[in-house]
């Protein structure tokens, strides 16, 4: 599995059941791990984030940039 090390910044996605997650890693077979490896989803079922979808979810710029992520 590739995996972001600590300086990475993992990438703030939309997943239509889970709402937004942070893409830390890519599996061999093409897969994307999630939250630390709690999520395990095909990356087809995954889409952008914009500022419309963050704030709907709740979800501050502040907060993506507070845990290491980025849009």
């Amino acid at each position: 599995m590739m995996k972001l090390t600590n300086n990475d910044r993992g990438l703030a996605v939309y997943h239509k059941k889970l709402g937004v997650i942070i893409v830390d890693g890519i599996l061999a077979d093409g897969r994307v791990s999630c939250n630390r490896g709690q999520v395990v989803t095909d990356a087809k079922s995954l889409r952008s984030v914009n500022d419309k979808i963050l704030k709907s979810s709740g979800i501050t710029r502040e907060y993506i940039e507070g845990i290491n992520a980025h849009i």
